[in-house]
């Protein structure tokens, strides 16, 4: 198929039907699907997804249980565990929570970005702070936990 140009390789083990005209979902749920079975969008890309007002990176954003080798195009976090209350599913493509994904912006975005961040969720009525603190949580110690700790006290 591949050489009748019925398929039409995306990424290792990610083809394309017919064409390689992919739209932008159809680039992240391949990023997602060549990154592993347990491979979430994340991040920024995760945040575009929601709706959030968060810049695009250039790279689609996907975090997986493992490192794999790097793939054009995709920024791969390791994570060694994404927890099922961490996960989500939009538009067929499995992608962190709300609630993951802002603990995942306070890494990569300033502090007012990520205020920004969390009143459009606020105002989206896709904010939960219960569930924001809980991921916080099973994530102790990254990097710009201070950041969003400081960003939900001024949300309190």
């Amino acid at each position: 198929r591949v050489r009748r140009r019925e398929l039409h390789r995306i990424h290792r083990g990610v083809y394309a039907v017919g064409h390689t005209g992919l739209s932008p979902r159809g680039r992240e749920l391949a990023a997602v699907l060549s990154c592993g079975a347990t491979a979430v969008l994340s991040h920024r890309s995760a945040a575009g997804l929601w709706p959030l007002p968060v810049a695009s990176y250039g790279r689609i954003e996907v975090t997986g249980a493992r490192t794999r080798k790097p793939r054009a195009g995709i920024l791969v976090h390791t994570s060694r565990r994404v927890e099922a209350q961490d996960r989500a599913v939009k538009d067929a493509i499995p992608v962190t929570s709300v609630a993951r994904t802002l603990v995942d912006l306070a890494e990569v975005l300033t502090e007012p970005r990520l205020a920004r961040a969390v009143h459009e969720a606020e105002v989206r009525r896709l904010f939960d702070l219960r569930a924001v603190e809980a991921a916080l949580a099973r994530v102790a110690g990254r990097r710009g936990r201070h950041r969003l700790l400081r960003v939900l006290a001024a949300y309190r």
